[in-house]
């Protein structure tokens, strides 16, 4: 079997976000193969080992010589992984079920970047958020307040930022 196209996407992605990966397998074989999963592997480097996550696994189909098929998967990252530089490791017949000539084309990778989990709802229900002046006056000073009954103590800023909307404001009644 042989990975001849790979894709993820997005290429940065929060911790606890999802992945949409594929992997195209090549039968280069003389005869049939049984059977051509994707094994889809979270690591810190090119290499599969003990250490790097299995993120799930497509189901492959049964190739004829000289076929291909594409296998895909939306896979979830894990919300307890620290957010840094990554490979998805795309690892075709994983449990290496499949009698090969060549065994070392069965893995390739592509870089991706997690990123900080994002706050799930239950750690910012109870939270509210205060704006004024509301409206605020093009131009002027915006301030923005979080507070909640569960905060240890509740943030306030003051901040200058400013935007521009391709669009006019529209009003309806």
């Amino acid at each position: 079997m042989l990975l001849t196209q790979i894709g993820a996407s997005p290429s940065r992605v929060p911790a606890g976000g999802s992945l949409s990966l594929s992997a195209t397998v090549a039968n280069q074989g003389a005869g049939p193969a049984a059977n051509a999963p994707v094994g889809y592997y979270l690591s810190t480097n090119q290499v599969l080992d003990a250490s790097d996550r299995l993120l799930g696994t497509s189901t492959g189909s049964a190739l004829a010589a000289n076929l291909t098929n594409t296998g895909q998967l939306l896979a979830a990252v894990p919300g307890n992984v620290p957010a840094g530089a990554y490979y998805v490791l795309f690892v075709a017949d994983p449990l290496n079920a499949l009698s090969e000539t060549n065994e070392a084309n069965n893995l390739a990778a592509l870089a991706v970047t997690v990123t900080q989990a994002l706050a799930s709802r239950e750690q910012t229900a109870g939270y509210a958020v205060a704006v004024a002046p509301n409206p605020v006056a093009s131009g002027q000073p915006l301030q923005v307040e979080l507070s909640g009954a569960g905060a240890a103590c509740a943030a306030r800023s003051t901040s200058t930022m400013r935007w521009a909307s391709a669009c006019a404001p529209s009003h309806s009644r």
